[in-house]
């Protein structure tokens, strides 16, 4: 397995995230003038904008040269492990909230080489 940075993991494994507005958003991932932005590009789409903003990049847990390749299941293991750490402090959290916490692979999002986790509200009205 290649070398994962461990302080990092356990910054990301350990997310905090708050109600800010209509939205719950990663502590961290996100300013005002960001999330203004955004609101800005992609309106009332709630879903949308959490996901962009909750989003993380699993390679970028590992300490990587240009000549290191990372397996696909290398990325899955660590992105299952940061999916269930999310779900739970969100669960813990907001438990009068719904969420969808999943992992994206390149395939789906044409990146190659990429896979990241998103988070986002499940609205039943949006």
């Amino acid at each position: 397995m290649s070398e994962v940075n461990i302080e990092y993991k356990d910054e990301v494994m350990s997310a905090e995230f708050e109600l800010v507005g209509h939205f719950v958003l990663r502590k961290g991932a996100w300013t005002e003038s960001t999330l203004k932005e955004w609101e800005d590009q992609l309106g009332a789409n709630h879903e949308s904008i959490e996901s962009v903003i909750n989003h993380f990049h699993i390679q970028s847990l590992f300490w990587l040269s240009e000549e290191d390749n990372l397996s696909v299941s290398e990325m899955e293991q660590v992105g299952r492990e940061v999916k269930a750490a999310w779900e739970n402090t969100l669960r813990a959290s907001f438990p009068e909230r719904n969420f969808k916490v999943t992992i994206s692979s390149a395939a789906e999002d044409g990146w190659v080489g990429e896979m990241a986790v998103t988070v986002c509200q499940i609205r039943l009205n949006s």
